[in-house]
């Protein structure tokens, strides 16, 4: 479940497509389920709720919500809701846009907001725009953020959270879930 519906799905499909994901399904929602962490841990709720009374329907194994800090006021409640329901969660602070970034460059300087992130993107793609990148372009460099993000996370002092440091991500676990799944092994950058 993606709080942006455009960027965000726009990259996991991509991703689902590269690493062809055909032993399992994967299901990537995006402006269906809203636009707030709340809304969007509600929406997978409802799901995993939907799931539960019928056993014979379809079953996740996991549900992940991909929401971005921002300046939602209403993140703390989604992410404790979410871990009382075992949906987990692949935040970035200050927003998507940082994840991508890290494909190109290793920093975890802080970031304003979402546009400033966007402008540091375009510093390598220029035509960067939200929903219609094309993240099959990324593809090379994916383990590269993965690591740039597992470095950062694994240097980041125990208190400090992706909500609390400005700027960082564990999109890399989801990433790594879906890779995970995939039938054929990961082919190294």
């Amino acid at each position: 479940m993606c709080e942006d519906s455009k960027s965000a799905p726009s990259y996991y499909r991509s991703l689902c497509d590269e690493l062809r994901l055909t032993a399992v399904e994967v299901e990537i929602i995006g402006e269906e389920c809203g636009s707030s962490p709340d809304v969007v841990v509600d929406y997978a709720a409802k799901q995993l709720k939907a799931m539960k009374k019928d056993p014979d329907g379809q079953q996740y194994d996991q549900i992940w919500c991909a929401i971005d800090v921002d300046r939602h006021p209403t993140l703390d409640a989604a992410i404790s809701r979410a871990k009382a329901l075992g949906i987990r969660i692949a935040l970035s602070n200050p927003c998507f846009e940082y994840w991508v970034l890290l494909h190109w460059e290793k920093t975890d300087r802080p970031f304003k907001d979402c546009g400033e992130a966007v402008k540091a993107v375009r510093k390598y793609s220029p035509k960067y725009e939200k929903g219609t990148f094309n993240f099959g372009d990324l593809a090379l460099f994916r383990d590269v953020a993965c690591r740039h993000a597992a470095q950062f996370e694994s240097s980041r002092p125990k208190m400090m959270t992706v909500r609390t440091k400005n700027s960082s991500t564990d999109v890399h676990r989801l990433v790594g879930a879906l890779k995970g799944a995939a039938v054929l092994p990961y082919p190294a950058p």
